[in-house]
């Protein structure tokens, strides 16, 4: 898995690990000087080793966080499919993240849905999967569709047992419900609403990310 170190919007104390969404590398996070700012590019994505599997990724988070850390927890921040894979570390080795910080997390898809979402990205055209990312690809895209197709997020949320905040986009409409209550069933999370935040709110203004994971980091003690 890639990793770039300096890469993110704040300069912190403790290690935060960023994790993207599908259609991006390590680059969907603004630069910054931030020391203890890791984010990931994850399996089959730009140069990082496929194929993209969950348990890849859930490994190369693993082993990312542990890197970070250095033997401590690491702040952990998903967007969309990185809030997913965010949720599955924070439940599988919560002994590693201290807090988790996710964005655009959808719905569970029901079975005919994933499969459908397959097809439609095998026959999208691979210019319309790369247009936003050099480390995006259309093969990527189409091994993440299918790994995920299966994950079920909903019964891991009530397990989660760090300190977690839920941001939505009060523009991402379909995310809503599922945001709600992803901060419903998670032991003692936060929900924050964005005002005219998009989906992908944390990349299209990153200034206002930058403030509200500072304000999410010093409220769980950086």
């Amino acid at each position: 898995m890639g990793m770039m170190k300096g890469v993110g919007p704040v300069d912190v104390a403790s290690p935060v690990l960023l994790v993207h969404p599908m259609g991006f590398g390590a680059d969907y996070w603004s630069a910054s000087t931030g020391r203890n700012v890791v984010a990931v590019t994850l399996p089959g994505y730009g140069t990082a080793p496929g194929p993209f599997t969950v348990r890849s990724v859930i490994d190369a988070l693993v082993d990312a966080a542990a890197g970070a850390g250095g033997g401590g927890a690491v702040d952990v921040v998903g967007v969309s499919l990185g809030a997913r894979l965010a949720v599955l570390l924070a439940a599988e080795r919560p002994e590693l993240v201290r807090s988790l910080a996710i964005s655009g997390l959808g719905a569970d898809p029901a079975p005919v849905a994933s499969a459908l979402r397959v097809l439609a990205l095998r026959l999208m055209p691979s210019s319309a999967l790369t247009q936003r990312s050099s480390q995006a690809s259309k093969g990527a895209a189409v091994a993440t569709a299918r790994a995920m197709r299966g994950v079920r997020i909903v019964p891991v949320l009530p397990q989660i047992t760090v300190p977690t905040m839920v941001w939505w986009g009060d523009r991402d409409t379909p995310t809503e419900r599922p945001s709600r209550a992803a901060a419903a069933a998670i032991p003692g999370a936060r929900l924050d609403v964005v005002p005219g935040g998009g989906h992908l709110w944390t990349r299209d203004d990153p200034a206002e990310f930058e403030r509200r994971l500072g304000v999410w980091l010093r409220a769980v003690g950086d």
